[in-house]
């Protein structure tokens, strides 16, 4: 979307990583003159294409090493070790798993990958928001978005 298609100015991936079901969310800030749908377009042949084809394992490296550096910066201070210990018991129950998600994350692969876009990113529930400035306003600060619901097929 932004090297390539040069249709988003930035995408953000986040995950919700707390037990029980979660939440994946896309975003992506579209460059000017591009519409949401060539964006969704894009991304869900994306993930399509994840759910057949693994990962290239330079790409999955890559992730995993942002990741890695990721985890091991956020546990400078003793503030952010306090929190990550907090997190895990909080978020998974046990405040080991701040140290064994660090050891799973490093196992991961590109067939862990497709089985899981295939599980959850295919298989679940989507929602689509638009947020896009309003038309014919005089103040360009006021927006409105747009919700669409459906899943992936």
């Amino acid at each position: 979307l932004v090297e390539r298609g040069r249709i988003a100015t930035e995408v953000e991936v986040e995950a919700d990583s707390r037990a029980g079901p979660g939440l994946f969310m896309i975003i992506a800030f579209l460059a000017t003159g591009h519409k949401p749908h060539d964006a969704e377009t894009i991304v869900r042949g994306l993930i399509a294409d994840f759910s057949k084809t693994p990962i290239p394992e330079e790409e999955l490296d890559k992730v995993k090493n942002r990741l890695l550096t990721q985890a091991v910066s956020a546990r400078q201070s003793v503030e952010n070790i306090g929190f990550i210990l907090g997190n895990a018991l909080l978020t998974e129950g046990n405040v080991a798993r701040a140290n064994s998600d660090v050891t799973a994350l490093q196992a991961v692969t590109g067939r862990d990958v497709q089985r899981v876009v295939k599980r959850y990113l295919l298989q679940g529930h989507t929602m689509t928001i638009d947020y896009l400035p309003q038309p014919n306003t005089e103040t360009p600060t006021k927006t409105h978005a747009q919700v669409k619901e459906g899943s992936i097929k």
